[in-house]
């Protein structure tokens, strides 16, 4: 079954504890890869106007921002779309909002992701390195 999580509950929670429940209940060993898929809609209506179904109430901007900065920090980000961007919607104004949203969660998602996968990879020379010295 999916699990959903409710607006509400994400701001009342925080999205922290929330997403390290679906984790854990998606995964209990926190080895598969993740792809996100992220509509833009779910961000309160207030924040975003180009989208076809805004949200009255939706999840605060930061919790989102953490959302995608945890995500990329499990270093098990493989793939990410996002969805629900229609520049036909709203002034222009309001689109390059939308926009500059949109663009801003994808950065911290995927330089969450980038950081965590450079620490990957420094981890595991540094075990090969002390490996070959202790060998």
């Amino acid at each position: 079954s999916i699990q959903y999580y409710s607006s509400e509950m994400i701001n009342h929670y925080g999205v922290e504890d929330l997403l390290g429940y679906a984790l854990k209940k998606a995964d209990p060993q926190g080895e598969c890869p993740i792809h996100l898929s992220f509509d833009v809609d779910v961000f309160d209506g207030e924040d975003v106007h180009a989208t076809g179904t805004r949200v009255h109430s939706g999840p605060r901007v930061s919790e989102m921002m953490k959302l995608g900065s945890l995500l990329g920090e499990t270093g098990r980000l493989r793939s990410m779309d996002l969805v629900e961007i229609n520049p036909d919607l709203g002034c222009e104004l309001e689109v390059r909002k939308t926009l500059q949203l949109a663009t801003a969660f994808t950065e911290i998602t995927l330089e969450s992701a980038f950081r965590s996968e450079q620490l990957r990879v420094c981890r595991n020379v540094a075990r090969s390195f002390l490996g070959a010295l202790s060998a």
